[in-house]
């Protein structure tokens, strides 16, 4: 009997601790405080907690039944030391989905589990904030858990049977399984159980993050093994995405007038907003300098991105590649061989081809790639001299800008100098600016200081004999969620700037706002078109964007889309943001995004070919 109680106790203090990481995360992830809601998560977040409480008591139970076994000592600190470690391992799951909800407003996820082969360079991405946060709350988690433990007296010693052990544990094995399962009940237990109200934060905290943990592995490998976006038949698919891709008559577009084949200066910035923007969000230029090129640009005033990594605006604009809310074609290496990009046909044209970055292009398979698709050069932190001032990710951009003015001087004509900028990223930790609590303030002071950069190195080369022959774009890999912290499936989050500047525009385009639609994986085709490059060297979804195709943006997020048409805009989560299935009229319209996901999926996982005729 003792032995019963003893468990029950730790079962309660297992139970206590699930509730405590879920009111932490409510605490920093929530806007505001609602009690019936609080409430409410923790009441639908005890479902998922006591699955994993008595998958914890499994394990606590064998591990006081083994020891048993090996040692004539008191064993019972060394199975509350187990405990703790349980308990801390938990713990650190708990923070993860925190600090992921922060940054990418989900918790960990099938998207998020390629990043875990690469844990320091995640931890980068933490800011100091985050890091204190970090040493309090295991601080805390410590602290709490040996004072409840010495109050719930888990250093008892008793004596027990090893047979009654050992039938307590051959109960508590399929108490354990259907717990976790969810009961006998026909589906089994799954994210949408933790859907109990409208608010999407309340919803996510309720799951717990272990169990969602262990659920995301097994997920991922259901991935490989079937499309997880099929929704049509394969008929009704392929009808859907041919709708689509429906060519359109071309239109004679001449933006430039060079005599020689141009060089091509590709800038990419890190998560830069178009709100960023006085003529978007009508009150204040944040990057001034920037905004000013607009009168003498091409400007692509309705611009978006295919997502919310950088990885998958890098694949966008150069192989005209979409993304999906799980995995990319881009994250198997083994599939890289089969990408096509727009350097094949700058390598037919003797072109120089160079990216330079001030990160570790390790991350995310990047270097794979950027090698596999033919740059003659990628040069990242490993190449320069980091005596500078470092940000947790790498160099400032005010020094990466000195080596592009530096590769510019250098680089024969024609070439295709391509750069990632980086000081907009968290956890904005450029040397020698404030610091500030608000993560606006942070991104805002971030945007400025790359404006200033990006004046700085304009202003340098505008003095060089090359800079006349020059294209310069100016975009960014993907939206952000500030400056007002846009909801993950507002078209806000991923309107991104487009800017083609060049002394050799035509006047007819200096100042030219273009109002249409303009899907990031387009951006291939259309600089092959408006350089008057004919073969198609990317892939199937990038398309000439001054044709009178049906224009669509897909924007992925985890577990979900945006989708936008000239005339509607459509998102759904496939967790928390279900819609209509009674209203025919948009199943038909959310059948496009569906299309294009579950044909994407299928050339991720190898049953239908990347390269098509």
């Amino acid at each position: 009997m003792k032995y019963l109680v003893f468990l029950l106790k730790i079962l309660f203090v297992q139970l206590v601790f699930c509730q405590v990481f879920r009111i932490l995360f409510l605490i920093l992830s929530s806007d505001k405080f609602e009690f019936t809601l609080f409430l409410g998560s923790l009441i639908s977040g005890f479902q998922f907690d006591l699955g994993i409480s008595l998958i914890v008591l499994v394990l606590l139970s064998l591990f006081h039944w083994l020891i048993s076994f090996v040692t004539t000592l008191r064993y019972h600190k060394l199975f509350l030391g187990f405990f703790f470690v349980l308990t801390v391992f938990q713990a650190m799951i708990a923070a993860g989905d925190i600090i992921l909800y922060k940054y990418w407003d989900c918790i960990f996820s099938v998207r998020a589990y390629p990043y875990l082969k690469n844990i320091s360079e995640l931890f980068k991405n933490v800011s100091t904030f985050n890091f204190v946060f970090v040493v309090f709350y295991f601080g805390l988690i410590t602290i709490l858990f040996f004072y409840v433990s010495n109050k719930m007296k888990l250093f008892a010693v008793f004596s027990i049977k090893w047979f009654q052990r050992g039938l307590v544990i051959i109960c508590l094995i399929p108490l354990a399984f259907l717990a976790i399962r969810g009961g006998f009940r026909e589906i089994p237990r799954n994210q949408s159980d933790g859907f109990f109200c409208e608010n999407r934060t309340y919803n996510i905290s309720s799951i717990n993050s272990t169990w969602n943990f262990f659920n995301v592995l097994v997920e991922n490998q259901k991935f490989l093994e079937k499309n997880p976006y099929k929704k049509l038949s394969d008929t009704m698919m392929l009808i859907r995405v041919n709708e689509m891709q429906r060519p359109g008559a071309i239109s004679d577009v001449q933006l430039f007038s060079f005599s020689s084949q141009p060089n091509i200066v590709l800038i990419t910035m890190e998560g830069v907003n178009a709100e960023v923007f006085k003529i978007h969000n009508g009150q204040t230029s944040h990057m001034p300098f920037l905004e000013s090129l607009l009168d003498s640009s091409y400007y692509f005033m309705r611009a978006f991105s295919v997502g919310s990594r950088t990885e998958q605006g890098l694949a966008a604009m150069l192989s005209g590649s979409l993304a999906t809310p799980y995995n990319n074609i881009t994250d198997n290496i083994s599939t890289l061989s089969d990408i096509p990009s727009i350097l094949t046909a700058m390598n037919k044209r003797k072109y120089h081809t160079q990216f330079v970055f001030g990160g570790n292009v390790e991350f995310a398979n990047m270097r794979a790639y950027l090698n596999q698709i033919g740059y003659d050069t990628v040069l990242d932190i490993t190449s320069f001299d980091t005596k500078h001032g470092l940000q947790s990710l790498g160099l400032p951009d005010e020094y990466l800008v000195d080596a592009l003015i530096d590769q510019y001087e250098k680089l024969k004509p024609p070439f295709f100098l391509h750069t990632l900028t980086l000081s907009t990223h968290e956890p904005f930790d450029i040397p020698g600016l404030k610091t500030y609590s608000s993560e606006k303030k942070m991104y805002l002071q971030s945007v400025t200081y790359l404006d200033n950069q990006l004046k700085k190195l304009f202003s340098k080369l505008a003095t060089n004999k090359k800079f006349d022959n020059t294209v310069f774009i100016i975009t960014s890999d993907h939206g952000h969620k500030m400056p007002h912290d846009y909801d993950i499936a507002s078209k806000e989050r991923y309107h991104i700037p487009m800017i083609i500047y060049s002394k050799k525009l035509n006047s007819v385009y200096r100042g030219y706002q273009d109002t249409s639609l303009f899907a990031q994986h387009n951006f291939p085709a259309t600089l092959s078109y408006l350089l008057g490059w004919k073969e198609k060297n990317y892939l199937k979804f990038s398309r000439n964007h001054f044709t009178s195709m049906n224009r669509y943006t897909m924007s992925a997020f985890v577990n979900g889309y945006l989708f936008q048409t000239d005339t509607s805009s459509i998102s759904y989560d496939y967790v928390w943001r279900p819609y209509d299935t009674a209203n025919k009229e948009l199943v038909r319209q959310h059948s496009y995004p569906q299309a294009l996901l579950q044909y994407l999926a299928d050339q991720i996982r190898g049953v239908r070919p990347i390269k098509e005729k």
